[in-house]
């Protein structure tokens, strides 16, 4: 019969030692690190990033945090829809009365 081999405990004399390329000072605490998910979760990063940079290109990142209930995300992607078709428009229209402008100044 084939013997088990013996399992190796860490003894509890040595604690596992954390390798980080951050060194603190004697008797400085390292900060916490931050992720990503943890700025999701924060309103106002999620606001900014939502009406300021990705509009409904972040919604995935909405539904992602949170900070948010169920009902508060489906408001702010009704808003967030409605604000980018805002956008889309008025884009659409600056372009037009560009358009209509260069070809007025070419007859």
């Amino acid at each position: 019969m084939k013997e088990k081999p013996p399992v190796v405990q860490p003894s509890p004399a040595e604690p596992p030692v954390a390798h980080s390329p951050v060194r603190a000072h004697p008797g400085q605490q390292t900060p916490p690190k931050k992720s990503v998910l943890d700025l999701l979760d924060n309103r106002w990063v999620m606001f900014v990033m939502l009406f300021g940079v990705t509009a409904a290109l972040g919604l995935p990142l909405l539904w992602r945090s949170r900070g948010f209930s169920r009902t508060e995300k489906i408001f702010w992607s009704v808003v967030v829809s409605l604000y980018t078709v805002l956008i889309f428009w008025i884009f659409f229209k600056i372009m037009y009365w560009s358009y209509s402008n260069i070809v007025n100044s070419l007859e």
